[in-house]
């Protein structure tokens, strides 16, 4: 079961600083790497040093994001949100991480 449908929908960080995308980059595997490069681009204009955007969805009931319930498949939203669990972003925005256990 998806923890975000027990506890509600959780938001992924839109930004990502390049340090730690390259962090994630080197310490995810399989699906939870594949999401990460796939929905974060490199937005070089970004200062300092650039950061990784959350790509734009292509239309809002995007599958391959959102996952298909009656096909029993997981989308790239919950997946990234198990990866990014833990990590530390911009408290502004994000709080004091990202927690799916947040109500």
């Amino acid at each position: 079961m998806q923890q975000s449908s027990k506890y509600g929908y959780t938001a992924l960080p839109r930004e990502i600083s390049r340090e730690l995308f390259e962090q994630l980059v080197g310490r995810l595997t399989g699906d939870a790497l594949q999401a990460l490069q796939s929905w974060y681009v490199l937005d070089e204009n970004a200062l300092p040093h650039g950061e990784y955007v959350l790509r734009d969805l292509a239309d809002i009931n995007d599958k391959s994001f959102w996952g298909d319930k009656a096909a029993g498949t997981e989308g790239a939203q919950s997946i990234l949100v198990q990866a990014l669990k833990g990590c530390a972003f911009d408290t502004e925005y994000m709080g004091e991480g990202l927690s799916v256990n947040r109500r």
